[in-house]
């Protein structure tokens, strides 16, 4: 089939948002369908937003490199209109897609509004009571043919607002190969440390630093900059599995980190600023990474030098991958048996 994602798919501002993206297209495809995705902003405008705006207080040069990696991502797919009409069937995704929170998603496009007569499918997520206050923009959700739920919390909500029953999936990043998302890059010669995060709290910030001193590490931070890391480091969405694959250590407060920390097996610690993140944790059976804001150096350095259980992680995300496939592909198979009836 040709199916079209509406989904948040730029790098611009974190990896995640692209990754997740580029891996539901690569499920789809896999299974023979061929995809495209919705426009939902100006590339352009967004290189020149990110050029133009210092903050955060990045330099000119890695502005320019940032954009340039961010727009060797984008070339990676191929954009079609919601007019398009070769689309069999409309997938809607991201772990932020039902967020109305965050005003860029407080759009109709993102809610299935004004796209009729042909099939939708939503694997979502949704948040907070924000989403009964938003009714008028919210309740597109009905009309979706299917809507699977990335969490329970997303499942219960769509139940008690809508009385929409749904299934949990993974998110698509779990739904393949991490080697399908990573990229060669060169790596720090020196050993160092990781740290993928919007921002944290001083404490924080001085137990990450005394780790990195006392074991020798430099302090590395992908895509954001911070005063205290020793060095930021722009590269492609698909270059930041890399990174992650080769630090000695791995601390993230983001749910697209921890899932790259944990499927690269790294010696990890993630405090979860948002409770997706815990329940993401909580269901890839890895809460002993977990950390709260007031851990203490000792319970961090405790954490984060833990061995990672591999198999029985392994077995765990199979069981997770066999199910959430099955459920979408079976999806797909329905609504391409009616359009062959």
């Amino acid at each position: 089939m040709n199916i079209a994602i509406v989904t948040v798919y730029q790098p611009f501002s974190n990896y995640g948002s692209f990754l997740q993206a580029y891996a539901l297209k690569t499920f789809l495809e896999s299974q023979g369908h061929n995809v495209k995705f919705i426009k939902t902003s100006s590339h352009l405008l967004s290189v020149l937003q990110l050029v133009a705006y210092p903050r955060p207080y990045r330099s000119y040069f890695q502005r320019i490199k940032k954009a340039i990696h961010s727009m060797l991502d984008l070339n990676r797919l191929s954009y079609t209109s919601t007019a398009d009409q070769r689309i069999d069937c409309f997938i809607w995704g991201s772990d932020e897609i039902w967020n109305v929170t965050n005003n860029f998603f407080c759009r109709p496009i993102f809610f299935g509004q004004n796209i009729d007569n042909v099939p939708k499918i939503s694997v979502g997520h949704a948040t907070e009571n924000d989403f009964t206050l938003n009714r008028a923009l919210t309740q597109g959700a009905k009309y979706y043919d299917k809507i699977f739920t990335r969490d329970l919390h997303s499942k219960l909500l769509l139940q008690k607002c809508f009385d929409i029953k749904t299934d949990i999936v993974v998110d698509p990043t779990l739904l393949i190969n991490v080697k399908e998302l990573t990229q060669r890059i060169k790596c720090p010669s020196k050993k160092y440390i990781l740290v993928y995060t919007y921002g944290i709290d001083k404490n924080m910030i001085s137990i990450v630093k005394k780790f990195a001193k006392k074991h020798q590490l430099q302090i590395i931070s992908p895509c954001f900059w911070h005063i205290w890391a020793d060095k930021t480091i722009e590269c492609s969405a698909l270059q930041f599995s890399t990174l992650i694959a080769n630090a000695e250590y791995v601390f993230t407060t983001t749910f697209h980190g921890a899932i790259f920390s944990l499927i690269n097996h790294s010696r990890c610690c993630i405090l979860p600023l948002r409770e997706k993140v815990r329940n993401l944790c909580e269901t890839l059976k890895c809460t002993s990474r977990l950390i709260t804001s007031d851990t203490s150096y000792e319970e961090f350095e405790t954490t984060i030098s833990q061995d990672f259980p591999t198999d029985v992680f392994e077995d765990n995300l199979a069981r997770l991958r066999i199910a959430s496939s099955n459920l979408i592909i079976s999806e797909l198979n329905r609504i391409q048996n009616e359009k062959l009836s």
